[in-house]
């Protein structure tokens, strides 16, 4: 039983390896990438919404009591999040956002 687990252990090890070795040389990106890398440093209410799962109006909520400031774009007065933001919200950053 324990060399079934310790080949296909071996196989992960040596699939891991290989794709390190792959996109180890991608601009600006390492195999494993950061939460929020792939984030535009502005984001929308959908956008934000989607990646922390919860209601476009939740996000609005929390913008009203301060729990994510909102910056508020063209005459409608569009919301939009920084990235920073959303990650300190979530903890993923140590600073608060400016």
């Amino acid at each position: 039983m324990f060399s079934g687990i310790d080949n296909i252990f071996s196989i992960v090890i040596l699939l891991e390896a290989h794709l390190a070795s792959k996109y180890q040389n991608l601009p600006g990106k390492g195999f494993f990438m950061a939460l929020g890398d792939d984030l535009p440093e502005l984001l929308t209410v959908k956008e934000v919404a989607s990646f922390l799962r919860v209601s476009p109006l939740t996000i609005k909520r929390w913008g009203k009591r301060g729990k994510l400031p909102a910056i508020r774009i063209n005459a409608r007065g569009d919301r939009r999040y920084k990235k920073e933001a959303v990650l300190w919200l979530l903890g993923e950053m140590k600073k608060e956002p400016a």
